[in-house]
């Protein structure tokens, strides 16, 4: 399929992978066969935006519409958000839980029971580094920290003047 939107790598070494807006669901390559997954399966929607893997080795898939789907390696489910679209556009494990971008909604962090929203922030991507979370926003909102308590914005420079923004970032670990 042309349409790959994300690839990620579980635990075991198994590689996932998502279709962007294909209706394929997910597949996963175990190094010899590829399983796909879709709604039939327990999967909340075939139109997959992205996919994680969190600290306990569960996989994460945010679809467009549906909310998000966990995989405990058995089982699917469904986990809908306080986010009235439900669009699991990004996620990213944090913590003790993973913090999902729900569009216009913002973040929001689910700690395995319950749904909190993070930031009013939305992004188009985010990383983690140690305790530090960032996300960034090529519009207008730029690149946040988030250090476990306080959000930082940091500092964007352009130093070409083509648009190539680089960020002043210095961590101590």
């Amino acid at each position: 399929n042309n349409g790959i939107a994300c690839v990620t790598i579980d635990h075991a070494g198994n590689v996932w992978v998502c279709y962007d807006w294909q209706g394929y669901g997910v597949s996963m390559y175990d190094g010899s066969v590829w399983t796909s997954y879709t709604a039939t399966d327990g999967l909340a929607d075939d139109d997959v935006n992205d996919i994680a893997v969190d600290a306990e080795g569960d996989i994460w898939v945010g679809t467009y519409g549906s909310g998000v789907s966990e995989f405990d390696g058995t089982t699917w489910t469904f986990l809908s958000a306080a986010d009235p679209d439900n669009n699991g556009n990004a996620m990213i494990p944090y913590g003790t839980g993973i913090v999902i971008d729900f569009g216009a909604s913002g973040l929001w962090f689910y700690d395995g029971t319950n749904w909190s929203q993070f930031s009013a922030l939305t992004t188009d991507f985010m990383w983690v580094y140690g305790n530090n979370l960032f996300v960034g926003d090529f519009g207008a909102a730029g690149v946040w920290q988030f250090d476990g308590t306080n959000w930082i914005q940091l500092s964007i420079s352009d130093p070409d003047n083509n648009g190539n923004a680089f960020v002043d970032v210095n961590l101590v670990n």
